[in-house]
């Protein structure tokens, strides 16, 4: 690419870097980045959550050299930065990216008059978890364990219940991952919300939530889910909307046909 082009980018050298912190390969990591900067490029977000996972297992100061490396490539370090890495490492397959994303939570929550932690934060990790397959659900239930914990000690975890946001996106997450597993845990979240929203409103399923996790329910065939679902719209059948009514029409017969 250097010598007949096209000219490699920083997109182009995060690949590499990516293939490199897979293998652990430091050595490989540095020479990358030497490279970048006699090109005068420098790395981004992405980089960094490239960088974090491989430098996690050996300092424990990695968050804060990684963090300093974007400061140093004139990237502000703030709270939206923080999400965005935490949103890169929460998408990778590699275990470790996991650990290391509860590295830069904890720094947040260290350093909150620059990086402070909030829904957002928390949110992302626990999509995370939903959203992938875990080989090892051991550690899937004891990285949810931490993250429930930390939303509870900021006082967040009612933003699943209370929140349409907040209760759609994570229950988009588990719709993503296609385990049986994971639409069970979509109607703990579902359940959580109905319960949060029964002080508020004389009927409490949300239409938008209900549509997308029965559309979900109806695609899997996990038709005692959808019988449930069904029993909850069916006080207000009359002020549903039509794609609402033919989601149940099709709940009723048994129909996974798109």
């Amino acid at each position: 690419m250097k010598k007949a082009g096209p000219k490699p980018d920083v997109s182009s050298f995060n690949a590499f870097m990516k293939y490199y912190s897979c293998s652990k390969d430091l050595k490989a990591i540095s020479g990358t980045m030497r490279e970048m900067d006699s090109l005068g490029m420098y790395g981004d977000v992405y980089t960094a959550s490239v960088l974090l996972p491989a430098l996690h297992l050996l300092r424990t100061d990695a968050t804060q050299l990684v963090l300093e490396l974007l400061r140093q490539n004139d990237v502000t370090v703030d709270t939206n930065a923080c999400d965005t890495l935490l949103e890169y490492l929460v998408r990778s397959d590699n275990d470790t990216a996991f650990d290391a994303a509860f590295a830069v939570i904890e720094h947040m929550e260290a350093h909150v008059t620059e990086t402070a932690p909030g829904a957002k934060t928390y949110g992302t990790v626990l999509r995370g978890i939903e959203r992938r397959v875990w080989s090892d659900q051991t550690l899937a239930s004891r990285y949810w364990r931490a993250t429930i914990k930390k939303m509870n000690g900021y006082q967040q975890r009612d933003l699943i219940a209370t929140s349409l946001i907040g209760t759609l996106k994570v229950i988009e997450a588990c719709c993503e991952n296609p385990t049986a597993r994971a639409i069970r845990q979509a109607m703990i979240y579902y359940r959580m919300h109905k319960q949060g929203k029964r002080h508020l409103t004389r009927h409490n399923v949300d239409h938008r939530i209900w549509s997308k996790l029965m559309d979900h329910v109806i695609r899997r065939h996990e038709w005692k889910i959808a019988d449930e679902l069904a029993r909850d719209i069916e006080p207000v059948r009359n002020n549903l909307s039509p794609g609402m009514i033919r989601l149940l029409e099709r709940a009723r017969a048994r129909d996974a046909s798109t």
